[in-house]
């Protein structure tokens, strides 16, 4: 058994000094030593718990976690951002949202792309809620139903091989493009030497721009969400290759 902020764990969970500020907080953190100690918390998990950062506030911006689940059974998660472009956002807003989100990833495509999001992904891979939150510093988070799954009919690849579609705004630099890392594809969406088939390539971030365009009706746009400036810059194009990536912690 580890401490994920002090190395191996002996005895008590040692933690910062600054951590240890008021008696309810010494029960909680004794909580999460014995969770751990019986294998119900990872060390992932704990230190995800324990450096976990406040959201900024980025005015009229949500968030929006897309948390879902593949094939395997492992759970795989996106994060949106969308900023409001007249008025003021609202929890009145979410579930206009929700059912484009839905069509984005598995519903009808947009313009000619032909694929939603997960189309390419097993049919037992789905996208469990949306878990909405306004950037405005007070706002709860929200989380909704789904309705989207894959309809491939193949076994899938590994759950950490991940397609990745960028996003990109009039800025340079890191701050200001994003990135999604869809779900494990079936051995469908490939060729026989391991890249991502052309077609899919060409139709993802058609349906991004899709997507995006349904948003104006809404009053919303897609942007690129920077926790470090705490500013939003709207997406002007979203690109892919056919090199599949990694995301480690999506391993079965």
């Amino acid at each position: 058994m580890r401490n994920p902020l002090r190395g191996p764990l002996r005895g008590p969970l040692s933690l910062p000094p600054r951590l240890l500020i008021c008696d309810t907080q010494v029960k909680s953190l004794f909580l999460i030593h014995r969770l751990h100690a019986i294998g119900e918390l990872n060390d992932a998990y704990i230190a995800g718990m324990l450096t976990a950062m406040p959201l900024p506030v980025i005015n009229n911006v949500v968030r929006v976690a897309v948390e879902g689940h593949t094939s395997l059974g492992t759970k795989w998660a996106n994060v949106i951002h969308l900023a409001k472009t007249a008025g003021t956002a609202a929890i009145a807003d979410f579930p206009a949202l929700v059912t484009e989100l839905n069509r984005l990833y598995g519903g009808a495509t947009y313009g000619g792309g032909g694929l939603n999001l997960l189309n390419n992904t097993n049919s037992s891979t789905a996208v469990d809620r949306y878990v909405f939150t306004i950037l405005n510093g007070t706002a709860a988070s929200v989380p909704l139903a789904a309705t989207a799954a894959g309809s491939g009919a193949v076994a899938a690849v590994p759950a950490e091989v991940a397609a990745v579609i960028t996003l990109r705004t009039g800025l340079r630099g890191r701050s200001f493009r994003g990135r999604i890392y869809l779900p494990a594809f079936t051995t469908a969406a490939f060729t026989s030497t391991g890249q991502i088939s052309s077609g899919v390539v060409t139709a993802l971030p058609i349906q991004c721009s899709g997507f995006n365009t349904a948003l104006v009706a809404l009053t919303y746009t897609w942007v690129v969400a920077s926790y470090l400036h705490a500013t939003a810059q709207p997406i002007t194009s979203w690109t892919m290759d056919n090199a599949p990536d990694v995301q480690r912690r999506r391993k079965a």
